[in-house]
């Protein structure tokens, strides 16, 4: 279930003063209404920029329920701060869309920063609109390497940057796998064809591997026969597919098993999808190894960790790859919003920005969410990952 909160204004009687009253809408059609909040609190909105609809609907979608959760909590453990929406950007993936989303939250002067967009791509046409509007943006799953390296002070993120995921994906293939042959693919976006090539220079430089065969797909295909056909004639020890479509990868798996071809997978953390790569399946993704960014959430035995899993699970039924990132974007920027109303009685973009670069927060995905000057993850631990028995299990944290 999705909710969606809608911030409705009126003129209040008498003093020309505002009230304003957050209804939720849930699927059925019902609707709450929570009472106006007590005129002195500070009243912000934070926004939502990702794939609501098209091929990678169902991770945004996901995103979107962990972000609202997100706000759910702080908003019930506050009296002085309310956040009374999460605006919501649908960029389907499309970068010239999520040019336009940034638009429209900087256009807002209620909107103190945006958790997404989720794709490298997305990110790299919306940075210099919120550089502009000064917004606060912080991305919960694009790793492209490059992003924190354009100068622009509004840019953070809470998960590796491809060169650290590369070679934890590489370091799968050739370590843990004993790999020396490789097919690989991306689908030509941003992140894939990022992802692919540092995992590349990883096997090539680290591990003295050079038996690499590099395609492409598009994000659209469906049907991978011819695909599947050169990999055979190629005969690798490991197919590895960076791509962010859970999906695709799973339709690429199902039909090799349909052709009763079998080779060792990998992925990136594009994979880590219970219902799209493993239920869906059939068993075609059993044994496929990946990269996480973070812990997998659903093996921890972390009290707070196992308190989200829960809570999240009860309330959308699974988690998706970038549930627990989201989750934690969001509690980053609200954590940064309380601290700046926390030190001058107010909450300004200005003062958001300026509370991110003094982030030490610590969630739920095991690590310290600190920022370099860049917006990089100080420390960032890159895990991998098994399809084990049907369920997502942790190997082990890479390079360790």
């Amino acid at each position: 279930m999705v909710i969606v909160a809608l911030s409705i204004v009126v003129a209040g009687c008498g003093g020309g003063g505002e009230t304003t009253t957050t209804t939720t809408a849930a699927a059925g059609g019902e609707t709450t209404t929570t009472a106006p909040p007590a005129a002195e609190t500070v009243e912000v909105k934070i926004a939502a920029a990702g794939p609501f609809t098209g091929q990678l609907s169902k991770i945004g979608l996901d995103a979107l329920g962990a972000i609202e959760l997100a706000v759910e909590e702080f908003n019930a453990a506050q009296d002085k701060i309310r956040v009374v929406s999460v605006e919501v950007g649908d960029d389907a993936a499309d970068p010239a869309k999520s040019a336009a989303v940034a638009e429209k939250f900087v256009a807002d002067p209620a909107v103190m920063g945006v958790i997404g967009p989720m794709t490298s791509s997305g990110v790299q046409a919306a940075l210099p609109v919120v550089e502009a509007g000064g917004l606060a943006l912080i991305t919960q799953s694009a790793t492209n390497d490059d992003l924190s390296q354009r100068g622009f002070a509004t840019f953070h993120r809470i998960c590796p940057v491809d060169a650290a995921q590369g070679g934890g994906v590489a370091e799968a293939i050739a370590s843990i796998l004993g790999a020396k042959k490789v097919y690989m693919i991306d689908d030509k976006g941003t992140y894939g064809q990022g992802l692919a090539d540092q995992v590349e220079a990883a096997l090539r430089d680290e591990y003295g591997i050079t038996e690499i065969q590099r395609d492409q797909i598009g994000e659209t295909d469906r049907e991978f026969s011819a695909l599947i056909s050169k990999i055979k004639a190629y005969d690798p020890d490991v197919f590895c597919a960076a791509i962010p479509s859970p999906a695709q990868f799973a339709s690429i798996a199902k039909q090799m098993q349909a052709q009763g071809y079998e080779v060792q997978l990998v992925g990136g953390d594009g994979v880590k999808d219970q219902g799209e790569f493993i239920d869906n399946a059939g068993g075609a993704t059993e044994g496929t190894y990946f990269s996480s960014l973070g812990p997998i959430l659903e093996t921890s035995t972390d009290p707070v960790t196992v308190a989200f899993v829960e809570k999240y699970i009860d309330k959308f039924g699974v988690l998706s790859m970038f549930s627990g990132q989201s989750y934690e974007a969001a509690n980053v920027l609200l954590d940064a919003i309380q601290r700046d109303y926390d030190a001058t009685g107010t909450v300004t973009r200005a003062g958001v920005l300026e509370a991110l670069k003094t982030t030490k927060y610590s969630g739920i995905l095991g690590i310290e969410i600190e920022f370099t000057e860049q917006g990089d993850l100080v420390s960032s631990g890159t895990f991998i990952g098994q399809v084990k028995d049907g369920k997502f299990i942790e190997i082990k944290e890479a390079g360790k």
